[in-house]
């Protein structure tokens, strides 16, 4: 199981948070409430740009990426690797950014025990195959279902997410700056660890519930 809770390093006021409308994938629009904010640091690849907004204790930042309009999210995601994530956050730039963030929250559960066995693990799903002896000694157990759950709020204060697996035995996840980042469309977040540029989060925004 994994939490995480957090400040916004400047949390948005009252007049930084307006109503507007975000475009679904299928170009049907919805009333969303924006938080509009200057941030200090842009990326960019040839596909798609972002930002980076960090978070109060200094530790984690929130980053979103806009797919360029005539590229999909679904085909960017297919491009992200984790060298090109991790080639991205190392050729960020200070940079100052105008971004628009809408409020959103999200869910998401999945049942992993056949996309486990596609990449490979499959002994401890056989209960005539799998090991668990250093677990326990009365009987022997084998895996029955991995289920895993993720959820996160991004708000005017901060944001909050988790997640966590469960595993089942058996008997036997002003002037504005020269970049301006409007996500009204679909859009990629992460939450990074900022020693390491690897995301403890990350997902897509497709349709952004308050």
């Amino acid at each position: 199981t994994v939490y995480f809770e957090d400040e916004w390093q400047v949390p948005y006021e009252n007049g930084e948070i307006d109503e507007g409308e975000f475009r679904l994938e299928d170009g049907t629009r919805k009333k969303v409430e924006f938080m509009t904010s200057t941030e200090s640091y842009y990326i960019k690849d040839d596909k798609a740009e972002g930002f980076i907004k960090p978070y109060k204790n200094g530790k984690y930042s929130f980053l979103a990426l806009l797919p360029n309009e005539e590229v999909s999210v679904d085909s960017y995601i297919d491009s992200l690797s984790g060298e090109r994530f991790i080639k991205l956050m190392e050729n960020k730039s200070s940079e100052d950014v105008r971004v628009s963030l809408p409020k959103f929250k999200a869910s998401y559960s999945k049942q992993l025990k056949d996309s486990l066995m596609q990449m490979g693990l499959v002994e401890c799903f056989d209960s005539n195959k799998a090991d668990f002896s250093e677990m326990t000694r009365d009987t022997k157990l084998y895996v029955d279902y991995v289920f895993h759950k993720t959820f996160i709020r991004v708000d005017d204060l901060g944001t909050k997410a988790g997640a966590v697996s469960d595993v089942g035995f058996l008997d036997c996840a002003v002037e504005f700056p020269e970049h301006e980042i409007f996500l009204d469309r679909p859009f990629i977040y992460a939450i990074i660890d900022n020693e390491t540029n690897l995301p403890l989060f990350i997902g897509t925004m497709m349709n952004p519930e308050n």
